[in-house]
């Protein structure tokens, strides 16, 4: 599970100064683009972020082959399904910037 990762840490590190962007448009400017976006980059943020945590401390050393590579898997499939729920939420229901406008303006 060993390789170079440093072509993919300048990609991280851009999605990361995205979403300081991209978080307040979609709260502010709430639109099917700007949601998508959000979800798109958000799963990725927290995919690459729990990678790299099952990827250190899942080691095959010490829990065997098969192990890290379920693990490293079962995480491909919650952020796949994450992103496509996501998605499919934004494209049939209200989208994440209005829910989260409609939860703000909730009162007593």
């Amino acid at each position: 599970m060993s390789g170079d990762h440093s072509k993919l840490w300048p990609i991280e590190k851009a999605v990361s100064i995205a979403l300081l962007g991209v978080v307040p448009a979609t709260l502010l400017f709430s639109n099917l683009v700007l949601d998508n976006i959000f979800a798109l980059l958000v799963v990725a943020h927290f995919h690459w972020g729990l990678e790299a945590c099952a990827v250190d401390y899942i080691r095959p050393v010490i829990f065997g082959p098969v192990i890290p590579k379920l693990a490293i898997g079962l995480l491909y499939a919650i952020s796949a399904l994450t992103l496509g729920s996501l998605l499919y939420y934004n494209h049939t229901c209200i989208g994440i910037g209005c829910t989260f406008n409609t939860l703000w303006s909730i009162k007593n």
